[in-house]
């Protein structure tokens, strides 16, 4: 059972951050890397469960031989909902990752 979710306002809201995150996160890394910032460990672990669940929505659309997929058109509605919540987690385990110096 597929799940359109690309059709619906929410996940093209949804896909539009995503892809905007992904070149925030990326940059984001960066930066705070060649500055020398000070990883924090408790945000790792929240990043790790975000891309358990990601991984685990994606594992379902690998097992239907669809190997290159963006978003979450082929998937049901449970893995689109688990696909979701562990981008959030993911992007949130990253802004957990650093300390915040003022």
């Amino acid at each position: 059972m597929e799940h359109n979710y690309l059709n619906t306002g929410l996940g093209r809201i949804h896909f539009g951050l995503v892809i905007m995150s992904l070149v925030v996160i990326f940059f984001g890394y960066s930066y705070e890397y060649s500055v020398g910032k000070e990883v924090v460990i408790w945000g790792i672990p929240v990043s790790l469960i975000g891309f358990g669940m990601f991984l685990k929505a994606k594992w379902s659309v690998i097992k239907q031989r669809k190997f290159f997929t963006i978003g979450c058109h082929p998937m049901s509605r449970t893995n689109t909902y688990l696909y979701v919540i562990g981008w959030i987690l993911m992007i949130a385990g990253y802004f957990l990752s650093f300390k915040i110096q003022f």
